[in-house]
């Protein structure tokens, strides 16, 4: 899929595809919600909007365009868990009661969990867990003040991991238990409903979200980013950036700084969104499409 990296190379080509010019205000008009980069999912949405026939996906394309949403959603995993790892490192502490990294005193305590046939865990921690929705500070406020046993703590943590990071049971007690971090795919898998509400917009006739996919130099900052290391100082991570990828350089740690934020933006909107309502319909499936489309239209969405 070709990448336009400005507007003028976006102008450019879709005058070439149209056979002739557009005027400034009209490319203006037509461009106003979308960031760059560009590529030809922008420009074919641009030819629908001018009342022309978009070009249709096809069974290649659509296993691509499969491929990178999978791609999108593992990057915003990432990005959660790099979040939330401060908070993350003291209730695994609070846990297990060994010190970070020390897998075989937390392989040992699973292994008492799961071996535990009446582990004594109050309903509130069972709901909790099943709901797994909760927030850094609802996560202090379990641990500190409500004073949970070791399986209780362990369930509040499982579901903390589950909702930050859209991970299912099994894979947030991996990284519970190994404390590491992975974008490849098949390890930590995409939410179902996430891919989902992603696809839809494809497969409806012409359709397609407002903001195009990720380009490859985005997703490689996301992935740089947030799998290195160490705290994210961008005058510390621009320089190895522009070693790792000498044919993505930036001028100066500002552009690098405000082309991660935007790629950030970009990533998360959709799939934010996406698991709110993902949430609100298992909470109340018999409202959800009436409260659903309110907020979505309250959004523009």
């Amino acid at each position: 899929m070709h990448r336009y990296d400005n507007n003028s190379q976006l102008k450019a080509a879709l005058e070439k595809k149209l056979g002739g010019p557009i005027t400034e205000d009209l490319f203006n008009e037509l461009t106003a919600v979308r960031y760059p980069p560009y590529s030809d999912l922008d420009l074919q949405d641009i030819i629908k909007e001018l009342g022309l026939a978009p070009a249709k996906l096809t069974r290649k394309e659509l296993a691509q365009v499969i491929r990178e949403i999978a791609e999108e959603v593992t990057l915003l995993q990432e990005i959660r868990l790099n979040e939330i790892e401060p908070a993350l490192r003291q209730a695994r502490g609070n846990v297990f009661k060994v010190t970070e990294g020390n897998i075989d005193e937390a392989t040992a305590f699973l292994a008492r969990f799961f071996g535990n046939q009446e582990p004594a865990i109050r309903t509130a921690y069972v709901t909790l867990f099943f709901q797994a929705h909760i927030s850094p500070n609802d996560l202090e406020l379990y641990i500190v003040t409500m004073k949970p046993n070791p399986p209780e703590r362990f369930l509040v943590l499982v579901a903390f991991v589950m909702n930050q990071a859209y991970l299912s049971a099994r894979e947030a007690m991996y990284y519970i238990l190994t404390g590491q971090r992975t974008i490849e795919m098949g390890i930590f898998n995409p939410s179902q409903a996430l891919m989902m509400h992603h696809l839809i917009h494809y497969l409806q006739p012409g359709g397609r979200p407002v903001r195009s996919l990720l380009s490859a130099k985005e997703k490689a900052l996301l992935h740089f980013v947030y799998t290195t290391e160490g705290p994210l100082k961008p005058t510390i991570l621009w320089p190895r950036w522009n070693q790792q990828y000498p044919q993505w350089p930036y001028d100066n740690w500002r552009f690098f700084w405000k082309a991660l934020k935007r790629a950030e933006k970009r990533l998360l909107a959709d799939y934010v969104m996406a698991f709110e309502a993902e949430y609100m319909q298992k909470k109340d499936p018999d409202h959800f499409w009436q409260k659903w489309s309110g907020i979505a239209k309250g959004l523009g969405a």
